[in-house]
């Protein structure tokens, strides 16, 4: 069996919990791949791995936080081999598994003891005035469109199902799907949505409006965005990766993705308590990890 790890160095910077992982896994007989392509030189420094793509891996655990797991959903996409995360992180709505229960967890994940939670996706796509492609990617959380903070304010024409909804004057909008209605959505005064539910989230960031309206739009609805203001500079983003600079005459589509992301998922504790709880521990996630690894060094 292999397992791949994509390891965020700036949280795990002495690579000692990839290490203890590493050891463990060995430990149970599985081969532990990295791909360098996606780390630091430093990388190089742990030992015990095969250094290789993922595509032969059952399964690709990140150690870090949830942006941890989002690049390694990206970097496996074309696998879709089930993703877990061991959480350095402060929120780990995603990366469950916390560092005191590592080896357990690692020991279940080998054994087949998980289930899989089964992700809605995103497709986002960009065209040009000529109606070619000019970006195309999956998103797991959202595809936010943004205004430069230097440019005058930026007009959104926001179209659902090839029908003009409204005009947004603002800072920008997002787009999210049921995962990501718990990240800068919500930040930005979204609706909290159960990942279970599939559906599509529109949210307006800093409209400069009377009224400030987010849309819960069907799994099956086409959102397009056109920008009416050609004096502002705007950018798209996918997950927080891959900005690009949008020209006037773009048109940004997103709608549900036909593959989904596979999460390993241990536990069966509640959406409902599990996101106060995690907001709540945010200012302790990285001392917790640096208190138990003084107690497992």
């Amino acid at each position: 069996m292999k397992i791949g790890l994509v390891i965020n160095m700036r949280r795990d910077c002495h690579l000692q919990v990839s290490n203890k992982a590493v050891k463990f896994l060995r430990d149970l007989g599985v081969e532990v791949v990295v791909d360098p392509q996606h780390h630091q030189s430093e990388i190089y420094h742990l030992a015990g791995v095969e250094f290789s793509s993922y595509a032969e891996c059952a399964v690709v655990l990140a150690i870090g936080g949830d942006g941890t797991l989002l690049s390694a959903a990206h970097w496996t996409g074309e696998w879709r081999m089930p993703l877990g995360g061991i959480n350095l992180g402060s929120l780990g709505f995603m990366t469950e598994i916390d560092v005191e229960v590592m080896q357990d967890a690692l020991t279940a994940i080998v054994a087949g003891n998980y289930s899989l939670d089964q992700r809605m996706l995103l497709k986002v796509w960009c065209k040009d005035k000529l109606g070619q492609i000019k970006y195309e990617d999956f998103a797991v959380n959202d595809a936010v469109c943004n205004r430069d903070p230097s440019s005058p304010i930026q007009t959104y024409q926001l179209n659902i199902d090839n029908e003009t909804v409204e005009l947004i004057p603002g800072d920008g909008i997002i787009i999210s799907s049921p995962t990501g209605s718990t990240g800068y959505a919500m930040a930005a005064g979204g609706p909290i949505i159960d990942p279970r539910v599939r559906a599509i989230l529109f949210t307006p960031l800093c409209p400069h409006t009377l009224h400030n309206r987010n849309y819960v739009l069907a799994e099956d609805s086409v959102i397009e965005i056109r920008l009416q203001q050609p004096n502002s500079s705007s950018y798209l983003s996918v997950d927080g990766r891959n900005t690009i600079q949008l020209d006037t005459d773009d048109v940004i589509k997103v709608a549900k993705n036909s593959l989904s992301l596979n999460l390993i998922s241990l536990t069966k504790q509640n959406f409902y308590t599990k996101v106060p709880e995690k907001i709540q521990k945010r200012s302790l996630g990285r001392a917790i990890c640096k208190n138990w690894l003084g107690d497992h060094a």
